[in-house]
């Protein structure tokens, strides 16, 4: 039942002196739990987002420099989503559309880490795709109704997470029950109390214990690949893709195996799993034993229980409601949808238009059936962005254009601007080094003529070359420290201070080369 070694085991002599404790069966114990500890009932969303629009810019200050324009129409939109929530009328409140948003700007200027950020502030849904994805020939390309498919996905996973948070304090008392009960069965522990035991459990002295418990308590709460998932996926541009991209009533990969969705859904579903199984997870006899050391146990314990504390059907209502009302999907490259000459003049449009007109449908408002249940799109937030170097937004489809109101420019970033972006942003690129060579023992100083050398060679680099943004600073780090954290290892308990004649000197055959794209991405 129970394998540990006697040197493993903690001193049964203070054990014996020890008054009994009344057993966790009673008063507090795994049964009580279970009763008393019913299916939480829908639990509210997270607190509605009030920050006004000047918290929002500031908090985007923390990492991202510049933009002040993009940075004050994101906050509106954001803080607009607030007062929708807040009207009284619920009519009024349903014709209430967000403003969508349009941020047009060189690469590496921002575009997606403002989005990202935004979404990670503010709590709400969020998924990233790329607008080309959309417009390839035949089976490689998705439908464009695969970005609600993973907004949705995005934000039950979102749910999930924060709804195990608010039961996790349960799940571990009984976790830490369900480990006293099988130490309890271990012949040498007769003269062992429970709350000795616990003790024991809580300063981790049996963490190397072993300990025999259900296998099916110990089952990892992870999505399994269905068993047809690489058949179609392969024909839906990779891997798991699913066919048709996500779209209704085509065959993907979901948590549970094998899923369609349509009319007769849950038939169809029922016979799937019956015939291929659940998904390619290998499943567990009921009674089936298995032995493991108590400190991989009880995380795996604690993620059982806080999933059976979880009500299901609350966790996707939940998730749905947040996709509708707070969910923001970010379309880059949108300028990638824009149908150039050649296409015209050759007779073969692609899909480009195709897409233009697919997006317009879920801008407007439409209803996309999913796995948490039916989405409506109407009050989604839709940011795109794109560079718009070989085409302007104006060449977007007008009704297309009429569903982004808000248009940003993003300026590129100057000198100045990576000076701030390598001092003042959070976790900025020079505290990342500086940390990264202290798990060597390498003490990594960055002086204020090196940061701004740093900064004039990346600077340089984009006007000369193709100008990749804040990006060609970490280009310029890698190669500025690449001979450091080659020996790093070497140079235990030393100092390096990066100053201007050293950052010249690594970097001099690169600012001297004619056809500086060899050497710099």
């Amino acid at each position: 039942m129970l394998s540990a070694s006697p040197a493993c085991l903690p001193p049964l002599a203070a054990a014996a002196t020890r008054v009994a404790a009344p057993r966790l069966g009673v008063g507090v114990g795994v049964r009580q739990l279970s009763t008393s500890h019913a299916h939480p009932q829908l639990m509210p969303a997270p607190k509605d987002f009030n920050r006004t629009p000047d918290e929002i810019v500031a908090e985007l200050n923390k990492h991202i420099i510049a933009q002040d324009d993009a940075k004050r129409s994101l906050a509106i939109a954001l803080r607009d989503r607030w007062r929708r929530q807040s009207l009284q009328n619920d009519d009024l409140r349903k014709e209430v559309t967000p403003n969508n948003i349009l941020l047009i700007g060189p690469s590496g200027c921002g575009k997606t880490e403002l989005a990202k950020r935004l979404a990670a502030f503010a709590g709400a849904p969020f998924v990233k795709v790329v607008a080309t994805r959309y417009t390839e020939v035949g089976f490689v390309g998705d439908d464009t109704v695969s970005m609600v498919h993973e907004l949705a996905e995005q934000s039950y996973m979102d749910e999930k997470r924060r709804m195990k948070d608010l039961v996790m304090d349960q799940a571990k008392t009984r976790a830490k029950n369900e480990l006293i009960k099988a130490i309890m069965k271990n012949p040498l522990s007769d003269t062992w109390t429970e709350s000795l035991i616990s003790e024991y459990l809580d300063d981790g002295r049996l963490n190397e214990m072993e300990v025999e418990l259900d296998a099916e308590l110990l089952t990892r709460d992870e999505p399994q690949k269905s068993p047809l998932a690489d058949i179609f996926g392969n024909m839906a541009g990779g891997p798991g893709g699913g066919m048709g991209g996500g779209r209704p009533g085509g065959i993907s990969a979901v948590p549970i195996g094998v899923s369609v969705q349509g009319p007769n859904a849950s038939d169809i579903n029922s016979k799937l799993e019956d015939l291929f199984g659940t998904g390619g997870r290998k499943s567990k006899k009921k009674g089936e034993k298995k032995k493991v050391k108590v400190a991989e146990a009880r995380p795996l314990l604690e993620d059982h229980y806080a999933n059976e504390l979880i009500n299901e059907e609350d966790l996707t209502e939940n998730a749905r409601v947040a996709a509708e009302q707070r969910g923001i999907i970010f379309i880059d490259e949108f300028d990638k949808l824009i149908t150039d000459k050649q296409e015209n003049e050759g007779g073969y449009k692609g899909k480009r238009k195709g897409v233009q007109k697919e997006l317009l449908t879920l801008m407007e408002g439409t209803t996309v059936s999913t796995k948490i249940g039916r989405l409506r799109t109407d009050h989604v937030l839709f940011v795109a962005s794109g560079a718009f170097t070989q085409s302007k937004p104006t060449d977007i489809m007008p009704e297309l254009q009429g569903r982004l109101p808000i248009r940003c420019e993003l300026k590129p970033l100057t000198e100045a601007d990576f000076i701030k972006i390598l001092k003042e942003t959070r976790y900025n690129l020079l505290m990342q080094q500086e940390a990264l060579l202290a798990t060597e023992g390498v003490s990594l100083k960055f002086s204020d003529d090196g940061i701004n050398e740093i900064a004039k060679i990346a600077h340089t680099l984009n006007t000369e070359t193709a100008n990749v943004g804040a990006r060609r600073l970490k280009t310029v780090m890698a190669k500025l420290l690449e001979d450091l954290k080659f020996d790093a290892h070497k140079m235990t308990g030393k100092t390096v201070e990066v100053t201007a004649d050293m950052v010249k000197e690594k970097l001099a055959t690169m600012t001297k080369q004619s056809d500086l794209s060899k050497y710099i991405i």
